[in-house]
């Protein structure tokens, strides 16, 4: 599978409703704005990175699951605690 970034679909085109435009984060609304995109293809597929699943990115998740319905994203998240000692 090819991966690219959010920012190769033309997400400028797509409008976002209620309550995803009300989201303070330009990042989180850009991303959404080209999950909805990739719904036009069905060769697309929406991949969201996100660190602990808080900050930003939960409130993405909820929205990102109303909108897309049964295309479920794959979600990878990385967490940064590794519990290594610190000697």
């Amino acid at each position: 599978m090819l991966a690219f970034p959010q920012g190769f679909l033309p997400g400028d085109e797509v409008a976002l409703g209620e309550p995803g435009g009300s989201m303070p984060w330009r990042f989180p609304r850009d991303s959404l704005r080209s999950a909805i995109g990739s719904l036009r293809d069905d060769r697309l597929h929406t991949v969201l990175v996100t660190n602990f699943g808080c900050g930003p990115d939960s409130f993405l998740q909820k929205h990102l699951a109303g909108t897309l319905g049964e295309r479920t994203p794959l979600v990878l998240e990385f967490d940064e605690h590794r519990a290594r000692p610190a000697w």
